[in-house]
């Protein structure tokens, strides 16, 4: 059967090698207590928990619909549960938030705790003299950083810091987002599952080399006789980590900031400007430039495949119409629902007037505009644009033209399996 080598995009978005490791018998129970621990801190510091006088003399469980004039309304329905010397307030949205992301952060620190555990008995194999378990253990470097990842996929911290780096990007004041605090639930989710997926892409890569996973054709392999040779460290490699490294911040940050555009509506519905800003020019050049900067290999792949049969010539002509109005103007009418370009900003900040489409960029001419206009329009449009026009050359710039050597992780060998 060939091989396949890396990670594949079906298996990377369905967590296979996450669910792979957590199958262990001690490893659900510690997946389970991360969650719920981390949900009763999450649920205590956000004030849902309280445990202070309520005026509850007994358990009392009240059901709200909605709030006067539909304030707030991403809150409900939401339930109240009263009890003496404390009380429980679950609003619908911000429950549901603390559900994922306390899922999403159990099964990264859990699978983090498992590496740990692996790679110290790794280490103690090593020690009996056998070179091919030297070989493999001689990656752990990469693996702490692996787990690492696992381990402080806690994203409050996150929160807190993207919180400004939104608010200066998408132009919404900070008050804003914080007054329609369903934007911080979407961030987090949204940094969660960025950590995660690449998480996820690592482990389908490496999870087998430890006996941790199978590889994608389904065999559990063993420890390899030859070592891992990585690629050979030149211009090309660094150049593609660093346009990878581009688009995963670029296209995470210009995704939230379409995000912190739509906290400035408090209603389901808005002008057709307003949907084609949000979920065109900034969510799908976003989406794409992540899965290309996360699976750069099976990314490229599946999208020369895509748009290179017909069915792709329409994506191809949304990006088209996505890059050029991100990297050029958009017309005056729809700049009031937060449909802009670059050139708009350029005029606001030339001071022409309104009619030209102006419209006043969130802060004055210094550095943080410049990455602005360079990090955000300028890589984001010019990326939807090159893939529009010229897929293959657009892709090359993230991932090698020719395949490297790399490690087998389908046929097994050796003498030494390390599976549980």
């Amino acid at each position: 059967m060939p091989c396949r080598d890396g990670p594949v995009a079906r298996s990377v978005f369905t967590f296979r090698a996450t669910r792979q490791v957590l199958a262990r018998r001690w490893a659900i129970p510690l997946f389970l207590l991360i969650s719920v621990i981390f949900a009763f801190a999450a649920m205590v510091m956000s004030g849902m928990l309280v445990f202070a006088r309520t005026g509850y003399t007994h358990l009392t469980v009240i059901v709200l619909t909605t709030a006067s004039g539909g304030a707030a309304w991403w809150n409900y329905p939401g339930v109240i549960v009263g009890f003496p010397n404390g009380g429980l307030f679950l609003p619908f949205f911000g429950t549901i938030t603390m559900i994922i992301v306390s899922v999403g952060v159990g099964a990264g620190m859990s699978v983090a705790v498992v590496l740990w555990a692996r790679l110290i008995k790794m280490r103690r194999l090593r020690a009996t003299g056998n070179v091919a378990i030297g070989s493999v253990a001689g990656l752990t470097p990469a693996f702490l950083s692996l787990a690492t990842l696992g381990a402080c996929c806690t994203v409050t911290t996150s929160t807190a810091a993207g919180l400004g780096v939104v608010s200066a990007t998408s132009g919404v004041v900070a008050f804003t987002l914080l007054a329609n605090n369903w934007f911080l639930g979407i961030f987090e989710i949204v940094v969660l599952a960025i950590a995660l997926l690449a998480h996820e892409a690592l482990l389908e890569t490496y999870g087998p080399l430890l006996g941790l996973t199978a590889s994608p054709n389904g065999k559990v392999v063993t420890f390899p006789t030859d070592p891992p040779i990585p690629a050979p460290l030149s211009s090309s490699t660094v150049a593609r980590g660093i346009v990878r490294l581009a688009l995963l911040v670029g296209g995470g940050i210009w995704a939230l900031a379409g995000i912190g555009l739509a906290a400035t509506y408090n209603y389901p519905f808005s002008a057709g400007s307003f949907w084609f800003a949000l979920l065109v020019q900034h969510e799908l050049i976003a989406a794409i430039a992540v899965y290309v900067a996360i699976l750069p290999e099976v990314g490229t792949q599946r999208l020369l495949r895509v748009t290179g049969a017909l069915r792709g010539w329409g994506l191809r002509a949304v990006l088209l119409v996505a890059g050029i109005s991100v990297l050029a103007w958009v017309p005056p009418m729809w700049v009031g629902s937060g449909a802009e370009g670059m050139f708009n900003e350029i005029f606001g900040l030339a001071g022409l007037p309104a009619a030209w489409g102006a419209v006043a960029p969130p802060y004055g001419l210094g550095l943080a505009l410049v990455l602005r206009f360079a990090l955000q329009f300028g890589l984001m449009g010019a990326f939807a644009v090159l893939l529009a026009l010229s897929p293959t050359r657009a892709l090359a710039w993230a991932s090698a033209n020719r395949r490297t050597r790399t490690p087998s992780v389908c046929a097994p060998s050796g003498t030494h399996p390390v599976g549980e």
